[in-house]
């Protein structure tokens, strides 16, 4: 693929090896760009490479009941898409950030009965990651016989480590309704941190959705990182999935959501929603004056075979407030979306692959 943006070349690699039956060994690699508002919107490539290896166990009792397993290593390299030395001096910041390379090791455990449409998955993830800092000082120059303060050519790389381990649980849940092939959905996920993060970055958002969940680049998104607009509203399938609109707060505590969908009948592939979202600090946050432990919204989803798009009707009176103060106010701005371009982009399946379905 080639980026006219950026005006690079892109794309994904992957190799799979069928060790045997139930033992599956494999590379995914993928090379694309995106503008992090944590380094100043500058256009910045990122190379993933991430081995894995795969078990599947199948009782023999039990077809319809299956469970797997991942261990997978998800190594990130960075390179920046723009003269940094310039963009450093111009930007007069003696401590202009630049991004480190980043490493994940997640173990996987998901099991799912076919017949009973219920699947869980536990996901350990232990991440080592690094970001620098172009440590430098002003200087005094004359131009034009008036002294002008500059950035000092001379700098120091200083290197900032973080590391983590955090849990992951979804459970995912259908049942049958008396009317056509409709169903109703439940999807619960919590999530806490077993070691926090010395970087912030890693810890919980809710609101901001786009990206930041992320972070390990599992998803193939639109606009990466973006901070207003159409794509600010896009959401990812994988993790938290919380459709609240706008910058609420970050936690280092527990946290956890109830998405529930009710399809409605009809040919149209409409269905009623509600988000319940609670944490271990919602209580202190600024907007929360009521010191409520739960925040909701719900309304309309459409749902059509590669995108679904939320249209907000209801939600928290806290949150409502929150919106309104930073300028959200019309029904459009609220409305959220998935584009799954995971379907596009995913390569053939070989051997078994359980976990590209969560």
């Amino acid at each position: 693929m080639y980026g006219f943006g950026s005006k690079n070349i892109f794309g994904v690699a992957n190799a799979d090896f069928i060790l045997n039956e139930a033992t599956q060994l494999g590379l995914e690699s993928k090379r694309f760009s995106f503008e992090p508002a944590l380094i100043g919107r500058e256009n910045i490539l990122y190379t993933k490479f991430q081995p894995y290896l795969r078990w599947q166990y199948k009782s023999s009792a039990q077809k319809s009941f299956d469970r797997f397993m991942e261990l997978n290593f998800n190594n990130q390299f960075f390179e920046e898409n723009f003269n940094l030395l310039s963009k450093r001096k111009a930007s007069l910041n003696p401590k202009y950030p630049k991004m480190g390379n980043r490493f994940f090791q997640v173990l996987k455990y998901k099991a799912a009965n076919k017949n009973k449409n219920q699947a869980i998955l536990i996901e350990l993830e232990h991440a080592i990651t690094f970001n620098k800092i172009l440590q430098g000082r002003f200087d005094t120059i004359n131009v034009d016989r008036n002294p002008t303060i500059v950035l000092d050519d001379e700098f120091t790389e200083i290197s900032k480590r973080s590391s983590h381990l955090k849990l992951n649980l979804s459970c995912t849940k259908k049942f049958p309704l008396p009317y056509g092939n409709k169903k109703i959905k439940f999807r619960y996920f919590f999530s806490t941190f077993i070691q926090k993060p010395d970087d912030e970055f890693f810890n919980y958002w809710v609101g901001q959705n786009n990206g930041f969940f992320d972070y390990r680049f599992d998803e193939y998104l639109l606009g990466r990182g973006a901070e207003n607009g159409f794509f600010y509203n896009q959401i990812t399938k994988k993790g938290l999935q919380s459709k609240f609109i706008g910058r609420f707060f970050q936690s280092d505590d527990w946290i956890s959501n109830l998405n529930t969908g009710v399809e409605l009948p009809g040919i149209l592939p409409v269905a009623l929603y509600l988000e319940v979202l609670s944490s271990g600090n919602l209580k202190n946050q600024y907007f929360n004056s009521a010191k409520s432990p739960l925040i909701y919204n719900g309304g309309l989803c459409l749902d059509f075979k590669l995108a679904k798009i939320y249209v907000n009707l209801f939600q928290s009176k806290n949150i409502t407030s929150s919106q309104q103060i930073q300028g959200i106010n019309d029904l459009s701005e609220k409305m959220a979306f998935i584009f799954d371009l995971n379907k596009i982009l995913r390569k053939p399946k070989v051997g078994f692959h359980p976990f590209n379905e969560q």
